[in-house]
């Protein structure tokens, strides 16, 4: 069990329209958009479709900053589930138990070593959930900024004084 997570920032020319197109992507490979603002998506895309999403993302305009990281939990898994199953054992043993108990006292102790055990239990469910989760879909969060044309001509140097603009900044360069 593969966890995939990336980042993605890309600078397009019309902002809405780039995160609509990102939308769509993520709608077109099965996805859906965890959270929203007006600038970023955070989405969730199966896990299967990663590297296509990734590539249809770049895409859309120009990349400024990828970042993207990945981990097994595979081991992690595995260690939740056994000590979900040794955790079930042991409620049948304490239910048999109690079922036997004829002191109060007893009784007692063996109801509050049920509850733990239950909390414990619904605590590595869940924490199995997310990593299942986390596995089956990868997260990706995409930071959409507009592209700046620049008005400035690239050959030119700046001409902070009118009467440098006035002369001609070329002539003035060239020596003339």
């Amino acid at each position: 069990m593969i966890v995939y997570h990336a980042w993605l920032r890309l600078a397009v020319h019309a902002v809405q329209e780039a995160l609509a197109a990102v939308d769509g992507v993520t709608e077109r490979l099965g996805g859906f958009v965890e959270s929203s603002t007006l600038v970023r998506r955070v989405l969730r895309i199966p896990a299967a479709r990663y590297q296509e999403a990734v590539a249809a993302l770049k895409g859309l305009g120009e990349v400024r900053d990828f970042r993207e990281s990945s981990w097994d939990v595979t081991e992690q898994y595995r260690n939740i589930e056994a000590r979900i199953d040794n955790l079930r054992a042991l409620r049948e043993r304490f239910a048999a138990l109690l079922a036997q108990a004829t002191d109060m006292d007893e009784r007692l102790a063996i109801e509050k070593e049920l509850r733990r055990i239950e909390l414990e239990l619904r605590e590595l469910e869940e924490e199995r959930r997310v990593l299942a989760d986390e596995a089956a879909f990868a997260t990706l969060t995409v930071d959409v900024e507009a592209l700046h044309v620049e008005t400035a001509v690239r050959n030119r140097a700046a001409q902070p004084f009118a009467w440098v603009r006035s002369y001609g900044l070329q002539r003035v360069l060239a020596g003339q």
